[in-house]
């Protein structure tokens, strides 16, 4: 694995175990292969505390189809649950390949499994707050959105406010899993180590708001339990 980036972390801290790795699983990014969620799981078992957590973006990239590609909403998330199962399916049977003590160490989830937490939804709805009744945070959110898909840019400076309102959604969604950790029904670990193949504003984001360098007014409304790492990791080919 190559590590570009040690976000909030060191490599002695990582070495050390002391997180509990997850991996967010974008169902729009290609980088996702087979064989490179196979080198994340690997690598994630050897370094993490004790468990190692996947997260499968369905729900979310419900938003993107909905919006990029001019689907209704209800096409949008049938689409996306559909894609989300053959992903979940792929990677589940990646995972049965491996050992009985490292399988059971394992757990493939839905987006929905990680968004009914206590603290996911009170963080979830910190954020749509301040989205809605804070100028500064709006505008730094849909900049983020304009920026994070250069593919889409032409489209995505057409949108009516409307429709970049409900793209930021994307954002809004994922954020409280950034800020502190990952709760997955029936586990009982906090996932706080995250695993991604690029260096994106959110990480600036997410440590903006722990450190009380972005919108400290916002961070303080938010619960900040559990110290939180990042990596933009790379499967070594």
């Amino acid at each position: 694995m190559r590590i570009a980036s040690w976000i909030n972390t060191t490599r002695e801290e990582v070495e050390a175990r002391r997180h509990h790795v997850w991996l967010g699983i974008s169902l729009g990014n290609r980088y996702f292969s087979a064989a490179h969620v196979g080198g994340y799981v690997g690598w994630a078992l050897a370094h993490t505390r004790e468990r190692v957590l996947i997260v499968i973006g369905d729900a979310l990239q419900a938003i993107n189809i909905e919006i990029l590609d001019s689907r209704t909403p209800h096409h949008a998330l049938k689409r996306a649950m559909k894609l989300g199962d053959a992903r979940h399916a792929e990677i589940s049977a990646l995972v049965a390949t491996l050992p009985d003590a490292d399988r059971r160490r394992v757990r493939v989830a839905h987006f929905a499994e990680v968004a009914e937490a206590e603290t996911y939804r009170q963080n979830l709805a910190a954020v749509e707050e301040a989205y809605r009744g804070h100028s500064g945070f709006r505008a730094h959110v849909q900049a983020m959105v304009r920026a994070g898909r250069p593919d889409h840019a032409d489209k995505i400076a057409r949108l009516s406010e409307d429709k970049l309102d409900r793209l930021a959604e994307y954002i809004l969604k994922e954020l409280p899993l950034y800020v502190d950790g990952v709760e997955a029904q029936g586990e009982p670990e906090v996932f706080t180590l995250s695993l991604y193949p690029a260096r994106t504003a959110l990480e600036e984001l997410v440590t903006g708001l722990h450190g009380g360098t972005l919108f400290p007014e916002i961070g303080a409304r938010l619960r900040l339990d559990n110290p939180i790492a990042m990596l933009e990791a790379y499967v070594e080919e």
